[in-house]
């Protein structure tokens, strides 16, 4: 019979494995996307976690790109309209639908006994990661790719097509993917802090044994088996806990480098196709959160290395250097940093791939739990087809390289206002002047991030600097050189640094610069702007409105304040917004813009900051990044930009001039 089989052909195999995988590929899609199929959230949550196993089993080998596992994902795919269609919308009307259920339930409603170990507190995170986790093994397929693009691109033009297997309407796609992403940033802080106080019960547990063994402590308060299983207990749950964080880092740090450019910067046909996510990535609700979330944790991480608060674990210094590493990568990313086109600095996605390997080999020598490994096995599945990606478009496109730098260092001086960038952004044209003002556009978004970063009460320029030091690796014994060194040469990059390469690091302290001087250019601004009128303060946060809009109500709020409003209430449990006034359902679509009040502001704008503008030029004013830099573009005055033409062309020629010392 062996030998029959053998005979048989290969044609036979591949349609036995074809028979096996396709109809359970498509019986978990339609469990996974289509409610009517089943009620049961939680088992739809399992289908979810089958689902990422079927396709890490049927996808991996060692040449992903080139194996037949992997083309015949991809034509199953291109095969069946459930699978190239709604796949995509139905896993985010999915992770939505599961969000409202657990929020409704308090989030307890996916405890440790319905998510195979995890920890109770994490509610639904686990959930969140896995689909966060199968959209980027999708966004590696071309044709889901193209779905990708096209759902978010309906989503803002018309309505998103009802799928025949949902029960209800699908939500705008944009807005479930915003979700998504700020659900991720608020899981991180809940999960660093989780890690946090499961730290300190730990060091104050050590402490106490160390003091009973040195005699400083005769009689323990519990004994010491029992401190021994305390040890354990919460030993096991900060493993998760961080493994779990470490995972979600390195989603958030997925979504970046789709959002900085990263892959459209080695080639210009990867530019066009992003466009679309990027837009979503790039709103100013999303960007402010991932600043905060990210100033919170570089904050937090500096400060326990200064403190030598993780010293008393081996372990868990590898994982804060692991977070650390991870924290420098994402704000290189969301600031733009990466894709600077410098011969001297040149942040390779080499070192991410290298941070992921690095802490996937960890987890398989600490972690048993069995979500974390399917979710492990997905997330190198997915690194590695990135990386064969990459290694492959790095030949295309070098010999336009020269003129491509010379267009871009002319075009540098030109500064974009937010709709002029966010637009260009939307185009599908890949010609040498879009790739260009592309990544002119990147950059200039980059701003507002680095402006929310700086514009946080938690910003310390030597202590986000100094906890770079953390990341080089062991010198000597002798802990006195080494610390003076340290104290000295905080910025020394000679000796390098672990799982990153130095060019990454010299850009994290280009931010951190950037924002230091950001934040003396926001005190100037403030003096000049002096006390606000009333009218034009949002009547929620009694902050500037720079895109004042009109709710049903009648009342005239900022539209990023009600934006993150809306946001947040939708996580909170509620199927739609609520008005912060009259608590009547509120959507963005409900609300109307005030284009009188939006000039009106503008002029008083311009006319107090007339003088800060001719001191301090175009370019540095759009350093406040919050908005402020498209109420100053110059096509609403003509007169204004006849006036500042000196200063602009001065402006151009000093940053030439710095750019170049």
């Amino acid at each position: 019979m062996k030998k029959m089989k053998q005979g048989q052909g290969d044609t036979e195999v591949v349609d036995e494995v074809t028979e096996v995988v396709e109809p359970l590929l498509v019986m978990l899609t339609q469990i996974v996307v289509a409610p009517k199929f089943t009620k049961n959230p939680h088992l739809r949550v399992e289908a979810l976690r089958s689902l990422t196993t079927l396709l890490t089993f049927v996808s991996k080998g060692q040449q992903v790109q080139h194996r037949t596992g992997h083309r015949r994902v991809e034509a199953l795919f291109k095969r069946h309209e459930l699978l190239s269609r709604w796949l995509i919308p139905g896993i985010l009307q999915f992770h939505s639908d599961m969000d409202r259920y657990n929020a409704s339930n308090n989030g307890l409603a996916f405890t440790s006994a319905v998510t195979s170990g995890d920890h109770m507190l994490w509610g639904f995170l686990p959930t969140r990661v896995a689909v966060t986790l199968l959209l980027r093994y999708l966004w590696q397929l071309p044709s889901q790719q193209r779905s990708f693009l096209q759902m978010l691109n309906a989503s803002d033009s018309v309505t998103t097509p009802q799928s025949p297997l949902s029960a209800e309407p699908t939500n705008n796609s944009t807005q479930q993917l915003t979700g998504l992403v700020s659900g991720l940033w608020s899981d991180i802080a809940k999960l660093f802090d989780e890690a946090n106080s499961k730290i300190t019960t730990l060091r104050q547990i050590h402490d106490l044994i160390e003091d009973s063994l040195d005699g400083s402590v005769v009689v323990l308060p519990f004994r010491r088996d029992m401190l021994d299983g305390y040890v354990a207990i919460n030993s096991k749950q900060l493993r998760l806990t961080l493994r779990l964080l470490l995972e979600a880092l390195e989603l958030t740090s997925w979504l970046a480098s789709i959002a900085s450019g990263e892959n459209s910067f080695r080639s210009r046909s990867l530019s066009p196709p992003a466009a679309a996510l990027r837009h979503v990535l790039l709103q100013p609700l999303v960007v402010e959160q991932a600043a905060r979330t990210l100033s919170f944790l570089v904050a937090s991480l500096a400060n326990a290395h200064e403190e030598k608060e993780w010293a008393f674990s081996h372990p868990l210094l590898q994982d804060g250097k692991l977070l650390l590493a991870h924290l420098i990568v994402l704000v290189v990313r969301y600031s733009g940093h990466n894709v600077v086109r410098s011969s001297s600095s040149s942040c390779s996605p080499s070192s991410f791939w290298k941070i992921v390997r690095a802490s996937g080999d960890i987890m398989e020598r600490r972690v048993g739990d069995l979500d974390t490994q399917v979710r492990w096995g997905l997330n190198a599945l997915c690194t590695r087809i990135e990386s064969e990606s990459y290694l492959g478009s790095t030949s295309l496109e070098e010999d336009g390289g020269d003129d491509e730098m010379c267009v871009a260092e002319g075009d540098e001086a030109h500064e974009l206002d937010e709709d002029e960038a966010l637009a260009l952004l939307e185009k599908q044209a890949a010609a040498t002047s879009s790739f260009t003002n592309d990544s002119v556009a990147t950059k200039r978004l980059g701003k507002r991030f680095i402006a929310t970063l700086a514009k946080d009460g938690r910003f310390d320029f030597r202590m986000f600097v100094g906890g770079c030091r953390f990341l080089r690796p062991p010198r000597s014994q002798d802990g006195s050189s080494s610390e003076s060194d340290s104290d000295e040469e905080p910025l020394s990059v000679e000796d390098g640094y672990l799982y990153l390469d130095d060019s990454w690091v010299q850009q994290f302290v280009r931010v951190m610069q950037e924002a230091d001087e950001m934040i003396h250019v926001q005190e100037a601004m403030e003096a000049c702007l002096g006390d606000i009128p009333d009218q034009y303060l949002d009547p929620l946060l009694s902050t500037l409105m720079t895109d004042p809009v009109r709710l049903p109500s009648g009342n005239i709020v900022d539209r990023a304040v009600i934006a993150r409003h809306l946001l947040a209430s939708s996580q909170q449990g509620g199927s739609t917004g609520r008005d912060p006034f009259t608590r009547e359902p509120l959507t963005m679509a409900m609300v109307e813009p005030c284009d009188a009040l939006r000039v009106e502001i503008q002029l008083y704008l311009r006319t107090k900051m007339r003088h800060f503008r001719k001191t301090a030029r175009e370019d540095v004013l759009a350093t406040w990044g919050l908005g402020w830099d498209v109420l100053f573009d110059s096509s609403s005055s003509e007169t204004e930009a006849e006036v500042d033409s000196e200063d602009g062309a001065e402006g151009s020629n000093s940053s030439a001039t710095a750019a170049s010392s």
